[in-house]
């Protein structure tokens, strides 16, 4: 019986170094396969997290936008610049109920949308005109992570200012999200 064993284990081959070789070759390839797909994976779902949430951040923006524009009714829409370089859409309004803004200013600065109070029609009231405009730089923010670049635009069809017709709007966001810089843009446009 013990020599059944010993014929046993003699009988048996091990494998050749080149066997070795070609099976770690392979062995070594299809894991480079699955390690760059799964890398290319996670760098895709990254970047499509960052366009919907920049895309997200830009309708809000944009209805923000709208509903202002909407809700102060403006007699005519200008391109805003300030002495900082800061541009943005300007609304204008010929008159207003007291304490109420003539002109507000829709812009995007500090990485938000800011819609800045400019003028307010003096309240009658009010014992003088300081008290009646309290704060001539009053904004309402809408806090969204851009960098810059961001920036808000108006086309009059080559005019500076509108009068009355249709305005397009074109809303530009930027962020910059682990090294790459993601840029979405947005078209709207308002009658009035």
């Amino acid at each position: 019986m013990r020599t059944k064993f010993v014929k046993r284990l003699k009988g048996q081959e091990g494998f050749t170094l080149i066997e070795l070789l070609a099976v770690l070759s392979i062995l070594a390839l299809v894991l480079g396969i699955i390690s760059t797909t799964i890398i290319f994976g996670f760098r895709s779902y990254n970047q499509i997290s960052v366009e919907n949430e920049l895309r997200d951040e830009a309708d809000v923006v944009m209805s923000s936008v709208i509903t202002e524009l909407y809700a102060f009714a403006p007699d005519r829409i200008a391109v805003y610049n300030d002495d900082k370089g800061i541009s943005g859409i300007e609304l204008l309004r010929t008159t207003a109920p007291p304490g109420e803004a003539l002109r507000k200013a829709i812009v995007i600065s500090d990485e938000q949308l800011q819609i800045r109070t400019l003028e307010v029609v003096p309240d009658s009231s009010a014992q003088s005109s300081e008290e009646a405009i309290k704060d001539s730089y009053q904004s309402t923010r809408v806090k969204a992570t851009l960098t810059a670049g961001s920036s808000i635009g108006l086309d009059c069809e080559g005019l500076n200012a509108c009068e009355t017709g249709l305005v397009n709007i074109k809303l530009v966001l930027n962020q910059d999200a682990g090294g790459r810089n993601t840029s979405v843009e947005l078209e709207s446009r308002f009658g009035f």
